[in-house]
């Protein structure tokens, strides 16, 4: 194949980190190169066909944070921004320029008033801090409201089942009216 093609992105954020993914799949001969404004990204994918992408940053980064990882079904990357406690940004990119294949990763994003309330950051592949326990004791709850609830099942079906249906005669069950 010849020419390049512009790499698809999708993004997401938090207040301190940007998740970028570039959605090609087997990937190979990688290249990125991050400063703290702006991001080259080039590689081959499955069928020889050369991409690339470069953009400067919405707001400055941390030139050394961009850790990144080819899963096979393309290429993942977090990087940190430069202030940790900065707003969402508007956008990844700065400038007026409308990039068709850079969209937004609805799979990771939090809105950045529900940012807080998750505590846990599912999208970085953490071990389960801070809440575990909380996170065991809903479980649990869960788990003996589920037994509660068969047991007050199964002792409704044994009362209806004793509640003098072994008086029904049996011819009475085996006759069955007509249809008119």
């Amino acid at each position: 194949m010849s020419g390049t093609k512009l790499a698809p992105l999708s993004w997401a954020q938090r207040k301190d980190r940007l998740y970028l993914t570039f959605p090609i799949p087997d990937s190979s001969n990688v290249t990125i190169q991050q400063t703290a404004t702006k991001l080259a990204f080039s590689c081959t994918g499955a069928e020889g066909q050369q991409f690339q992408l470069e953009f400067e940053f919405y707001s400055p980064v941390k030139e050394t944070s961009g850790e990144w990882k080819n899963t096979g079904r393309g290429v993942e990357m977090k990087v940190m921004k430069k202030d940790d406690d900065t707003e969402y940004w508007p956008k990844l990119y700065k400038g007026s320029t409308k990039f068709r294949n850079i969209t937004v990763d609805w799979n990771r994003w939090i809105d950045e008033d529900e940012e807080d309330q998750d505590a846990f950051d599912w999208g970085a592949g953490q071990e389960l801090t801070g809440n575990a326990d909380e996170l065991m004791n809903q479980m649990q709850q869960q788990k003996l409201l589920e037994q509660l609830q068969e047991q007050v099942k199964n002792t409704q079906v044994e009362k209806v089942e004793n509640d003098g249906l072994d008086d029904l005669d049996e011819d009475d069950e085996d006759e069955m009216p007509g249809l008119e």
